[in-house]
């Protein structure tokens, strides 16, 4: 039995009001004799209690093994993103201070969301001047560099023939 169905199932219990098998459904990617041998899997495995005799009257509810799996998951999630930005702070920081001491302007273009956000926070951090760029006709194309995180503006930069750095890839081109 997939783990990921077995969540999907704890997740909907955890987050549903006394669900049956088809309010399941209507939350998951699953069929409902998918649904009813995640259940049974998940009895077995001590993650889920059934409560009720008949189908109709049947509750489930989460054990406190559920719960742990559960919330061991979302911690593994926190974590693994946390080491993610924590590495990625880390490599901005060191090309930032490479870039710096090459006297390159720095230049950020791309998306206005978290990650552009992340490398602003750190270049500030650093005491760094960059200039966030909508266009790129408005950046030089000597002595700069371009930092980006959207992989789809990859072929507009090689075109504007600027130095650049995927600050997700760190890679320039």
């Amino acid at each position: 039995m997939d783990a990921e169905k077995e969540i999907d199932v704890l997740k909907a219990l955890a987050n549903m009001d006394d669900p049956s098998q088809r309010d399941i459904e209507k939350h998951t990617d699953m069929s409902l004799g998918t649904i009813n041998a995640v259940i049974k899997k998940c009895v077995s495995k001590g993650l889920i209690k059934i409560e009720g005799a008949s189908g109709a009257s049947m509750k489930y509810i989460l054990t406190p093994r559920g719960i742990k799996k559960l919330t061991a998951r979302t911690l593994n999630y926190i974590q693994s993103s946390y080491r993610a930005i924590k590495k990625l702070r880390q490599t901005v920081k060191n090309r930032a201070q490479k870039d710096a001491e090459a006297g390159r302007s720095i230049y950020l273009y791309g998306a206005e969301d978290e990650v552009g956000e992340l490398v602003e926070t750190t270049l500030a951090e650093l005491g760094l001047e960059y200039e966030v760029k909508e266009e790129l006709k408005e950046i030089p194309d000597r002595g700069t560099v371009v930092y980006y995180w959207n992989p789809e503006l990859r072929e507009e930069i090689e075109t504007e023939e600027l130095t650049a750095c995927n600050v997700l890839k760190l890679s320039d081109i």
